[in-house]
């Protein structure tokens, strides 16, 4: 959910020709469903350096992902329950 309000918000301010709701939300799953292990890693530890900062809670569930998968997050259970609900634009 982070990288589709991301998405949302780096288009925010192109007035222009601004990215719709339902293209930052596609763009977020398929970024999700081609996220590599190591890119996990580089991510979680920034994640970590956030908690020891304190500017970011910890979650504390357990995840689900095969570390040694090369797409850990490529099976649909893990981005198909992300829909858009409202306007599309």
């Amino acid at each position: 959910m982070e990288r589709f309000y991301a998405n949302l918000a780096e288009n925010a301010g192109k007035r222009d020709n601004p990215l719709p709701k339902v293209a930052a939300l596609a763009e977020a799953k398929e970024w999700l469903r081609h996220l590599k292990s190591d890119e996990i890693k580089r991510l979680k530890s920034d994640v970590d350096t956030a908690v020891a900062r304190g500017t970011k809670r910890l979650n504390t569930r357990q995840s689900v992902v095969n570390p040694e998968e090369q797409y850990p997050f490529s099976h649909p259970y893990y981005w198909a329950g992300f829909i858009l609900v409202g306007l599309p634009d």
